[in-house]
């Protein structure tokens, strides 16, 4: 059976981003102090939480420089990951590596911001789409478990339209009704070229 476990990685060397503090304050809201950001990695697994835990360690990380934690405590913080369907280049990378050494697996990155000082959920909002992620390929919420999703088998049915006796109204009709939306001269094009 497979689970999924959730690891945060902190830096040795301190978490604290400055440059999207500076960012935050440039938008005005000095209220907040200091931000901190924080690597997530999500693996789908037939492993142990501590197994994986061990090989991530062991072959991932470099310890003398990063150490992971299974939870985090933070007061205020929001997560970001790419919306499902984007290409993670980081997470193929790690995915890769575990392959080399004999593990399948599902992997996912993402980062926990958290921050210190005190907004009000509107500002947090314009905040985190200004600074914190890209609603165009990424998701932002409080805190995010589920990134694993399984594409449902879609079946097709064919149909066969015989097109090559249809007169102008009637590849149009025929447009429309499939929702092709195409032109009579497109429609034209493809009526003739089954002609030949």
């Amino acid at each position: 059976m497979k689970n999924t476990y959730k690891f945060y990685i902190v830096s040795k060397f301190g978490n604290e981003n400055k440059e999207l503090l500076e960012s935050v304050h440039e938008l005005r809201f000095r209220k907040i102090k200091k931000i901190e950001e924080y690597p997530i990695l999500w693996i789908e697994t037939d492993l142990t939480e501590s197994e994986i835990f061990k090989v991530l360690e062991n072959w991932i990380f470099d310890k003398k420089e990063e150490k992971l934690f299974k939870k985090k405590i933070d007061s205020n913080y929001v997560e970001v990951t790419y919306h499902f369907g984007v290409k993670d280049p980081e997470a193929e990378e790690i995915e890769h590596l575990l392959s080399e050494i004999g593990i399948t697996c599902r992997v996912k990155k993402g980062k926990r911001f958290v921050w210190y000082g005190n907004i009000k959920q509107k500002e947090l909002d314009y905040i985190s789409k200004r600074v914190f992620y890209n609603p165009t390929i990424e998701i932002c919420e409080r805190e995010i478990n589920k990134v694993f999703f399984d594409v449902p088998e879609w079946k097709f049915d064919t149909e066969k339209i015989m097109i090559t006796d249809l007169n102008k109204e009637e590849i149009l009709r025929l447009s429309k009704e499939k929702h092709l939306y195409l032109l009579e001269e497109e429609m034209g094009v493809i009526r003739d070229y089954y002609k030949n």
